[in-house]
């Protein structure tokens, strides 16, 4: 399970569902491949250029979980290549360790279809529980010239298959588990944080792909050209103590905060939580807010928060 984990997040993730729009796609029925008399599972089972994934499927029970008429799914399914490529042998993987893997790909109770979605907010829960205390890993949907990209992984078709109980995306890839790093390394609108972690001193980027779980709350790129005069001035070890400022110790979900809350952070000073009318900002040690406008990206050693702003210590 390492070794996956140690792949860039190009695993599948969760529902953290803070709103999809309708895109301007009229009629996108018309662009899906429809076949509403099979299940997934028949689906798969029955092309060899995904018997891999069958097996898998077969070995962990989920055959029968996405052979649910009942049920609706998005699975984002990788090809035989896909598994070729990850160079792992399944078999050397707990039947627990590859069911985590497998439900990475699985979207429970919502057809996600890639012409339907302009990814305002682009983060979903998937079925995978292998994230802190048992909650479900979160995944990034988005859209690149038309193309439908899955933790940054282009997606084969950008409209899916239909079938009886779901719709089905094909991949090249396996998608990793996502640790708190990955968040930053595959969000485009993150490229100004993972620029700053790996030039900061401490190696923050190995720190957040550990075991230990932490918190961050992640300024979008807009917050790095807004300080961006400021930040020239530092050295590494000065930007390495403003990063440190964004993260808390634990797995803190946007229903642990409270109002008013005080909350230390990993260079000993403090942060305070600010919620009014469901609205959550945080504010620095200068006593700045920063609104949090997306949540809850739920990963496997802690969960990100997305700021608009980067917060400053007292002393940086």
């Amino acid at each position: 399970m390492n070794l996956l984990k140690k792949f860039p997040a190009f695993l599948f993730a969760s529902i953290l569902a803070f709103g999809f729009v309708a895109c301007e796609s009229d009629d996108v029925d018309d662009m899906v491949t429809a076949d509403k008399d099979k299940t997934l599972t028949e689906y798969i089972s029955g092309d060899s250029d995904f018997s891999t994934l069958s097996s898998a499927l077969e070995r962990t029970g989920l055959d029968a979980v996405l052979n649910d008429e009942d049920a609706d799914f998005t699975l984002f399914a990788p090809n035989n290549a896909a598994f070729t490529r990850l160079g792992v042998d399944l078999a050397t993987l707990s039947d627990d360790d590859l069911k985590d893997i497998l439900m990475y790909h699985v979207i429970m109770d919502d057809q996600i279809r890639g012409n339907d979605l302009v990814f305002e907010n682009r983060y979903y829960e998937s079925a995978s529980t292998a994230g802190v205390n048992g909650t479900n890993l979160s995944i990034m949907l988005d859209r690149e010239d038309d193309q439908l990209m899955v933790n940054g992984i282009v997606a084969v078709s950008s409209t899916p298959n239909d079938f009886k109980n779901g719709v089905i995306y094909e991949l090249n890839d396996v998608l990793s588990l996502p640790t708190v790093a990955d968040i930053a390394i595959n969000d485009e609108n993150l490229s100004s944080l993972e620029t700053a972690l790996t030039d900061a001193t401490g190696d923050l980027v190995n720190l957040l792909s550990g075991t230990t779980v932490y918190t961050v709350f992640a300024p979008i790129n807009d917050a790095f050209e807004d300080d961006e005069e400021t930040l020239a001035t530092l050295n590494a070890e000065q930007l390495a103590n403003i990063l440190s400022y964004h993260v808390v110790a634990g797995n803190v979900v946007s229903d642990d905060l409270e109002d008013d809350q005080v909350v230390a952070t990993l260079t000993g000073e403090e942060i305070t939580i600010d919620i009014d009318l469901g609205i959550v900002r945080i504010q620095d040690a200068e006593g700045n807010k920063t609104l949090v406008n997306i949540r809850d990206i739920q990963t496997t050693n802690g969960v990100v928060h997305i700021i608009d702003d980067i917060l400053m210590p007292s002393e940086f």
